[in-house]
């Protein structure tokens, strides 16, 4: 596999790049770079520290590896101005995702490359990068007991690590989901404390939901209210028309007597109306002497009659509505003001108590998707110790395995 190296401010290289593809070698005069550019590829499979490796007069280092099958690897280290001054800087970026705070490892997703060192005996072996001055390839000037350990059961060696760095990159991940699922429930346990003391909001959101009614209907009735008010007062204005006339209403025997009036008057126009006509006779003939009767006088009378009957009849009605509305009071209706504070106020409880709703159904969510965490980690600690099985020393902590003790 081809990869690309570009190496810079990495102790005496300023800015260098190489194509490694099958066999490379590295030539040229003491003290040229040779040795930094092994030292650069190794210290970015290694994190190794930043002091003796930055050049001087810069800030940080920075050594990148580009693959043929398109993966990239940036590793960054020093600090943000030069003399080893301002914050440190210790970042991987892997085919363009950033990693900061990387601590003194390697990223778990630069170790699942698989290049790191092996331990075979009491010696430290790199396969891929060779130590400085080896002056040998891998494994040709060892002992063959060291040459047999790292190459005996190579496969399940092979397993185990990887069953290893996936289990170290699903804890670190479940542990970096957890912290934040923590700083989630804290953030939301505090939102939820400023809900306190909304045990009983339900009855108080119904008695304004009542009160708030009460007034709308109050308000719907005002317009009937003003208009009975309108009323009441045109009554009063009617009344106050009529007080030139005889308050008295007559009874019903002189009503009858009125109406028995009124049909004699009509009997007297039909015979004055015949009287006319015999008049008309009488002279005629001129043997009698006519009698007039007042006609005018009687037309006047039965006018007058006929508009007595109608005041009589407006002033029985406006005693009638001035009697209706009087005990008409008007009620005391509350400030629009306070209506309108009353409505925002339900409006603004609704809303809260669809926020508290939500708070608790979020904290409940990550509640179990914590468990679900915690529990996931330890399945890939069980799945790790039934791994390493009989192996006998652990290739993690170097420590001597008893099968149900190791932890």
């Amino acid at each position: 596999m081809a990869v690309r190296v570009r190496v810079q401010n990495f102790q005496s290289i300023k800015d260098a790049e190489i194509l490694i593809d099958g066999l490379a070698v590295v030539t040229g005069p003491n003290n040229s770079g040779k040795t930094s550019l092994m030292r650069a590829i190794r210290g970015l499979f290694t994190n190794a520290p930043a002091g003796p490796l930055v050049r001087r007069g810069e800030a940080f280092l920075s050594v990148e590896l580009e693959f043929d099958d398109g993966t990239t690897i940036l590793w960054e280290k020093g600090w943000e101005r030069p003399g080893q001054k301002g914050a440190a800087v210790n970042r991987y970026t892997v085919n363009g995702v950033m990693i900061q705070g990387v601590g003194r490892g390697v990223p778990s997703e630069v170790e699942m490359l698989g290049v790191w060192s092996i331990e075979a005996g009491s010696d430290k072996i790199w396969p891929q990068v060779a130590q400085q001055f080896d002056g040998t390839l891998f494994l040709i000037n060892r002992p063959g007991s060291v040459v047999a350990e790292a190459l005996s059961d190579v496969e399940r060696v092979g397993r185990l690590t990887s069953a290893l760095k996936l289990s170290e990159k699903d804890k670190r991940t479940a542990e970096s989901d957890l912290k934040v699922r923590r700083e989630d429930v804290k953030t939301l346990t505090q939102e939820v404390g400023f809900f306190d003391g909304l045990d009983h909001v339900d009855e108080q959101v119904e008695a304004v939901d009542l009160t708030a009614q009460g007034a709308m209907n109050s308000a719907r009735h005002l317009d009937e209210i003003s208009d009975l008010c309108r009323r009441h007062s045109e009554s009063l204005a009617t009344l106050q028309s009529l007080q030139g006339f005889d308050p008295h209403i007559p009874s019903p025997e002189q009503i009858q007597e009125a109406r028995d009036l009124a049909g004699r008057l009509e009997e007297v126009l039909s015979l004055q109306e015949r009287l006319d006509k015999g008049s008309e006779s009488v002279a005629e003939l001129q043997l009698f002497k006519p009698v007039v009767l007042d006609i005018q006088g009687i037309l006047l009378a039965q006018e007058v009659l006929r508009t007595y009957r109608e005041f009589c009849t407006r002033l029985k009605d406006a005693r009638g509505l001035a009697q209706k509305y009087s005990v008409v009071h008007l009620p005391n209706l509350p400030d629009k003001e306070r209506v309108q504070k009353l409505a925002r106020a339900v409006a603004m409880v609704s809303d809260l108590r669809v926020q508290w709703e939500g708070a608790t159904t979020a904290v409940d969510e990550l509640r179990v998707h914590g468990e679900a965490t915690l529990n996931e980690s330890k399945a890939a600690a069980e799945e790790v110790l039934l791994l390493l099985g009989d192996r006998g020393i652990c290739p993690v902590c170097e420590a001597v395995h008893v099968p149900g003790s190791h932890s």
